[in-house]
């Protein structure tokens, strides 16, 4: 496993200043010329999603820096590989009322659709250029219930089928279903409860919601709990992945690359982490540490973050809002 592991994340940059590495012979190095916003993009305040098309063009979604963005002001980028190598600025696309409110989480289905989580309660669904196709505003049935409602991630799973997994981190703490097609809601909803919880079964800040092709099942990141949960299909706890008081303190994401089997689990508190197929550690970068050992002193808070098709992580931080290559 352990030579598995390096050959596939040994993607180094050689002209960086810092590393980070842990067991299993993987070691990630910070770059600090890659990935860089487009000269017109309006200033970002908070980077929030991250996803990748199966071409290896990579998405980001942030909030623009601003009391109100302006009617012409966009929060999507879109990076688009040439023979495999990301070089130059990003392209700013989409509809500028994706940049309205709080633009949260970011993900894409085998169809080529990107669903944006906006935590001014709006879920949309978009083409890959960001053309909005629809949007949903607040809860199921605005049941009084499930308010507040802040929703911070939204996953298609199984891929390949409609059911749009919505998850209300900042709000209830409760996930519904939506039809991914049309954007109405279900009869589904479970977690919570309202408020949040700590049993098996319960969540508290939902942050990031995830389909894991390595077991079949949803895989959320229960922010407040400090763990990762898996759930069936139906709502059901099914079992956990990275239990409270492990090395997690506040996990934001799972990203899970098919090929190697690793996830990488940002983690609000500075580190980003890579664990093995069995969810088990293999790998902390450092990413605050990393990032000021190169003179920048920017990257505090990893919000999200994404295996690249070569191996390497492309991490977006919270506050302040950065982007950055290990």
């Amino acid at each position: 496993m352990a030579r598995r592991l390096a050959m596939y994340a040994l993607a180094l940059h050689p002209f960086s200043l810092a590393k980070s590495s842990s067991g299993g012979g993987v070691e990630y190095v910070y770059d600090p010329t890659a990935f860089k916003l487009p000269s017109d993009s309006p200033p970002m305040l908070h980077g929030h999603g991250l996803a990748k098309d199966l071409d290896g063009t990579i998405y980001f979604t942030y909030v623009v820096n601003a009391t109100t963005p302006g009617p012409n002001d966009r929060c999507l980028v879109q990076f688009a590989p040439q023979n495999g190598v990301y070089s130059g600025e990003g392209k700013m696309i989409g509809d500028p009322l994706l940049s309205q409110g709080t633009p949260h989480g970011l993900r894409i289905d085998s169809d080529s659709d990107l669903y944006h989580a906006n935590n001014n309660q709006v879920v949309r669904k978009t083409s890959l250029d960001g053309t909005i196709k629809w949007t949903t505003f607040d809860p199921p049935n605005n049941d009084s219930a499930y308010w507040p409602y802040m929703p911070t991630d939204a996953v298609v799973a199984p891929p390949g089928s409609n059911n749009l997994f919505v998850s209300d981190g900042y709000g209830s703490s409760f996930v519904h279903l939506m039809d991914a097609e049309s954007g109405e809601w279900s009869n589904l909803t479970f977690g919570g409860p309202s408020g949040g919880g700590s049993d098996h079964g319960q969540l508290n800040t939902p942050h990031g919601i995830n389909w894991d092709p390595r077991v079949d099942l949803l895989l959320i990141s229960d922010r407040s709990n400090g763990r990762l949960e898996y759930y069936q299909l139906d709502g059901q706890y099914h079992s956990t992945a990275v239990e409270t008081g492990s090395f997690l303190s506040q996990p934001c994401n799972v990203d899970i690359d098919q090929a190697s089997g690793l996830a990488l689990v940002p983690d609000l508190d500075g580190p980003t982490y890579v664990m093995d197929g069995d969810n088990q550690l293999v790998s902390t970068i450092d990413v605050p540490g990393d990032a000021a050992a190169a003179g920048d002193d920017g990257f505090q808070h990893p919000h999200d973050a994404i295996f690249l098709p070569s191996g390497d992580v492309l991490v977006c931080t919270w506050n302040p809002g950065r982007l950055g290559l290990w």
